[in-house]
């Protein structure tokens, strides 16, 4: 319930769609629900997802994303 909360309760939260994971998606979820301060970001390699396509969603460059160098 601590999560719940946060995200509730979280001024505005950052949600990256880039991998599809449904944790993100539920937390999302829950942030459209109460209609509170989100903000979508995906990478350019990723598709838009159908049923929130229509919802403004930032993109990047995939190529700026963080590897850990081995």
């Amino acid at each position: 319930m601590d999560i719940l909360n946060e995200l509730i309760e979280a001024d505005i939260v950052i949600a990256d769609i880039s991998s599809y994971n449904p944790n993100v998606m539920l937390e999302l979820g829950v942030r459209l629900a109460f209609n509170k301060p989100t903000i979508i970001i995906k990478d350019d390699q990723t598709k838009y997802i159908f049923d929130i396509g229509w919802i403004r969603t930032l993109e990047y460059d995939r190529a700026f994303m963080y590897e850990k160098e081995i």
